[in-house]
């Protein structure tokens, strides 16, 4: 009674290994199949839309794991940061990251276009109002990523979106976009002085 059991047990073994050594053989010369370099690629397509990782530089990045948890905390490139990734799986991006992204037309459903009057203040980190937004990307919804941008095309913010995109091309008041980074005051500027009022400019064409 027990050797045929034993015996069959033992054929079960054989089938696995015959199953299992060639996968192991291709993971130790090829690497894991999702390394830190596919996973950021593919975490940005899924929530930027696809497509938006290809022409970076992956495979020049540095990726900072967690001592504790061994997951993704940072991303960076030639000592500047690009993202860190957020308990939630979100990534919060740099404005010098933003700047890579936007090179790639499948990123711009993630942006948001202000008008020329409140590029100074919002590139200086202060929020972005509803009033201000003339045109944002169908990706938008809130708590999203947001780059916010100049009429220009110029990166001018990054952060986290209040409303969702309709909301802000709707609303007249209220906060659009919670600021993280502002591009700095190296963007032209041509009406805002510092500390004054910013008006709203109405673009014939660009609400709904």
């Amino acid at each position: 009674m027990f050797l045929p059991r034993y015996s069959g047990f033992l054929s079960l073994l054989r089938f696995c290994a015959r199953s299992l050594i060639p996968l192991i053989l291709y993971l130790g010369a090829k690497g894991p199949v999702l390394d830190w370099q596919r996973k950021f690629a593919m975490t940005l397509d899924y929530l930027f839309g696809r497509g938006v990782s290809e022409g970076l530089p992956l495979g020049s990045f540095a990726y900072v794991t967690s001592r504790r948890t061994g997951k993704l905390r940072s991303v960076s490139w030639n000592g500047r940061l690009l993202a860190t990734i957020r308990s939630d799986g979100g990534v919060a991006l740099t404005v010098f990251c933003a700047e890579m992204l936007c090179a790639s037309k499948s990123f711009d459903g993630n942006c948001a276009t202000v008008a020329e009057e409140a590029v100074g203040s919002v590139s200086s980190g202060l929020s972005v109002f509803a009033k201000h937004v003339v045109r944002c990307g169908s990706n938008i919804r809130p708590r999203s990523e947001v780059v916010v941008l100049s009429p220009k095309g110029k990166v001018v913010a990054v952060g986290k979106a209040v409303l969702s995109a309709r909301d802000m091309m709707s609303f007249e008041r209220g906060v659009a976009v919670k600021v993280r980074e502002g591009a700095g005051s190296g963007l032209d500027s041509e009406s805002v002085s510092a500390g004054g009022p910013v008006k709203s400019k109405r673009l014939k064409g660009e609400r709904r």
